[in-house]
């Protein structure tokens, strides 16, 4: 039986040789360390092994581990994830104002445009649903046609009065 040092020298020896390290095949121009037949294998490997519920279960541990190590980390990265999907979604409808035309981006929000945005909300989260989970749901969903972007005034004034101020026939489009 080889070492673990053996065997990595032989499957060093076989990829200075230019064949696949696992089978010794030679490797194609377009192979980089593993010919094709490994890939596939290791790939379809991985995946079944992945489903296993002791390696999930390992791997929740290992990330909730490394969160609670680095807090600082969790909060860039949080931070910078939301502002991509927010941004994803908002580009996604247009960018800009279906009613007044405002295009900053600090200045707009996602509409639900049948006005059950509250309903929607509770029912994603209950009561203590945020923004960002809509977001989310909207992009898992393929950006359903019931949403729109408005800026936050006309958001609010669609909100509180019903239509925006600046539609003279009274209603959002």
């Amino acid at each position: 039986m080889r070492t673990t040092e053996q065997y990595t020298d032989w499957r060093k020896k076989r990829a200075q040789k230019g064949l696949c390290p696992e089978c010794g095949v030679p490797l194609q121009p377009s192979e980089k360390k593993l010919c094709q037949k490994c890939k596939d294998y290791h790939r379809d490997y991985m995946q079944e092994y992945s489903r296993r519920p002791d390696v999930k279960e390992k791997h929740r541990l290992r990330i909730a581990e490394w969160q609670r190590q680095n807090p600082q980390k969790v909060a860039v990265f949080g931070k910078a994830y939301r502002f991509r999907l927010r941004e994803d979604v908002l580009k996604h409808y247009g960018s800009k104002c279906a009613c007044c035309g405002e295009d900053r981006a600090e200045f707009l929000t996602l509409d639900h445009v049948n006005n059950d945005g509250n309903k929607h909300r509770q029912q994603l989260a209950g009561e203590n649903s945020v923004g960002i989970r809509v977001y989310s749901w909207v992009r898992r969903n393929g950006y359903p046609d019931d949403f729109q972007v408005l800026c936050w005034n006309c958001n609010e004034a669609k909100a509180h009065y019903g239509y925006c101020p600046h539609q003279k026939a009274g209603t959002v489009r």
